[in-house]
């Protein structure tokens, strides 16, 4: 009954009614009714309440601690699941690493849950990384019939992760997995069949650009949005390797790949390639801030797991980041003479090479050009606060007063730009370069979010203020402000996502469940504010 509304078989669709025959599917467990129909709930359970909101989301939460807890083991990876993505309570990734544990651990050969407890040792999710225990567990998954394990264990052995294998032996785990129709396997050759594959002096595996593009088409048909499919077909584009060179649709491509929220970490390749378009110029204005943002993002991405990328591609990105840091130093500084006040984002001198005030246009091409270096500054500004690590290793070194430095140079040049305004603050909230001063902060962060221009730039104020208001940190506790600015905060995130602060989008999402949670029970808060459970608030 519950997918007949689902799906509108026989009748109208609609969710809420979907939502609430899956629930009493799921939750026949309690009679101990323990069925296929009691599986099927679950499974629809969480399909469906994911579409519908915080409410729907706790109530399965809810649903699928019970049945485990009950000793159901169809809700095993339920549960963890919610722990891990934070779907219906808090984020934690100890307490999903916990739970895949005890399911992998059962003696049910739950091959599910071997699988995710994998992937934790893999990615170091709730635990520490240990690349030996997850192909352990990759082959347990496998012998419980999970084939997507298949794949994980060939590219752990081909990017040299666990000791004692040989490229060979991955390079055949991931044929077979094509071979099981795997749109992940289907890339991973893809790659391999751009760059080849060395063991000692021999070629295991030429260089092959046309079956490289056969391999991307074959991934992006089973999912047209896999986001690493879409960054490495979209090189073969940008450099015309196997297709005929089209820079804009590369641009384009790698654009889609960074845009999607599910497994980020597949992006990274797209990532990197983006920045090397916004450094360079190719296909896009050459932007210095974007480059070192698109950069970051790649490093994070890499440093979470290394086998979705590219091969080397972690030091492609950290000498990438040196050189852009190193060139966007110098193309901020500014210039003075005593008429005027000018940005050249070139780094040359006071009329250096610059064309004379009499063609046409010339102050919008300038203003043009000191909204960049605005950006840039306020970006090396966020960068020197929480620094570019990758791993143990500081690519960039967190320097309090440098970032202060940086956003005074970015407020004298736009007093009023949204971003600089919310980021100093923050360095007067928290006493960070700055006497701590939290009056003074509420009202940067007020200023900020009052910019009509690029509203989107004020996203960090926005989540800012929300924290103050939800704390009561600098003004009158209030939960309904604290979730009007968090949701404010979001919707900007969504729009840019590299406009505020890294780790920001999960920051506000956390904070927006927690508030929303506390507020459920609090009659302060309006039901028009309540109400606005979008997406946001699924996220």
């Amino acid at each position: 009954l519950a997918r007949c509304y689902e799906k509108g078989i026989g009748t109208d669709v609609d969710e809420q009614r979907a939502f609430a025959n899956y629930e009493r599917a799921a939750q026949q467990y309690e009679k101990d009714v323990v069925d296929y129909g009691t599986a099927e709930g679950m499974k629809g359970l969480r399909m469906c309440c994911s579409k519908l909101g915080i409410d729907s989301a706790i109530r399965a939460f809810r649903a699928f601690k019970k049945a485990e807890e009950k000793g159901f083991s169809a809700a095993t990876s339920y549960l963890a699941e919610c722990y891990k993505i934070g779907f219906g309570t808090d984020k934690d990734l100890k307490k999903a690493f916990d739970v895949y544990e005890k399911g992998a651990l059962n003696g049910q050969a739950d091959a599910l849950c071997q699988y995710n407890y994998a992937v934790c040792f893999e990615l170091g999710e709730g635990t520490d990384k240990d690349y030996e225990k997850a192909m352990e567990w990759y082959a347990k998954a496998s012998e419980s019939g999970d084939d997507g394990a298949i794949y994980n264990m060939g590219c752990l052995i081909l990017n040299d992760l666990v000791q004692g294998r040989i490229r060979r032996e991955g390079l055949k785990l991931v044929q077979d997995s094509v071979a099981k129709q795997s749109e992940d396997a289907y890339c991973e050759l893809g790659v391999r069949s751009m760059t080849g594959i060395q063991e000692g002096e021999d070629t295991i595996f030429p260089v092959n650009c046309g079956e490289a593009v056969r391999c991307f088409r074959a991934c992006l048909e089973k999912s047209p949005d896999h986001p690493r499919a879409l960054g490495c077909y979209g090189y073969c584009f940008e450099t015309g390797r196997g297709e005929a060179r089209d820079v804009e649709r590369a641009i384009q491509m790698y654009k889609r790949a960074a845009a999607i929220a599910e497994d980020p970490h597949l992006s990274q390749f797209a990532c990197y390639r983006l920045g090397v378009c916004y450094e360079t110029g190719t296909g896009v204005s050459k932007d210095l801030s974007e480059a070192l943002s698109f950069y970051n993002l790649s490093l994070e991405h890499v440093h979470k797991n290394p086998s979705e990328g590219w091969p080397g591609l972690r030091n492609l990105v950290r000498d990438a980041l040196r050189r852009v840091v190193e060139a966007a130093s110098p193309s901020c500084r500014r210039s003075r003479n005593a008429s005027s006040f000018q940005l050249h984002p070139t780094g040359r001198g006071e009329g250096e090479g610059l064309p004379l005030k009499t063609a046409v246009g010339i102050d919008e091409v300038e203003a043009s050009s000191a909204r960049k270096n605005v950006a840039e500054m306020c970006e090396l500004g966020v960068r020197f606060i929480t620094g570019i690590v990758d791993g143990g290793d500081d690519i960039h070194l967190v320097d309090y007063s440098e970032a202060i430095k940086w956003f005074r140079a970015c407020l004298e040049e736009s007093p009023d730009h949204p971003r600089a305004l919310g980021c100093h603050g923050y360095c007067f909230e928290t006493g960070r370069g700055e006497a701590k001063d939290v009056e003074r902060a509420i009202q940067m962060y007020k200023r900020a979010v009052a910019a009509t221009e690029d509203p989107h730039l004020s996203q960090f104020a926005c989540y800012r203020l929300g924290a103050c208001y939800e704390t009561g940190a600098g003004v009158s506790k209030d939960l309904s402000e604290a979730i009007s600015f968090y949701y404010r905060s979001l919707e900007h995130v969504d729009k840019d996502p590299s406009e505020g602060w890294p780790g920001l989008h999960d920051f506000v999402s956390d904070a927006l469940r927690r508030s929303l949670e506390r507020a459920a029970s609090a009659e302060d808060v309006s039901h028009s504010i309540l109400g606005k459970r979008k997406r946001g608030s699924q996220e």
